[in-house]
């Protein structure tokens, strides 16, 4: 089973998102569009380890 990477937030021009993976033995490069919600994997780096990143804070509400 692969590690887990924290993706940063490389650039941000507010339609699009480009997230790096910091670790020497990755480099993995993703591009996440926020209008389409889709993303482009820009360099695959490590392709074993599973990879997660955010922007800006995340609220969750809940009701029942």
């Amino acid at each position: 089973m692969g590690q887990h990477h924290e993706l940063i937030v490389d650039a941000d021009n507010g339609v699009e998102v480009s997230f790096i993976c910091p670790e020497a033995e990755c480099g993995r490069r993703v591009v996440v569009n926020r209008n389409r919600g889709d993303y482009t994997v820009i360099q695959t780096g490590d392709f074993y380890a599973t990879h997660a990143g955010a922007v800006g804070p995340v609220s969750i509400s809940v009701s029942i």
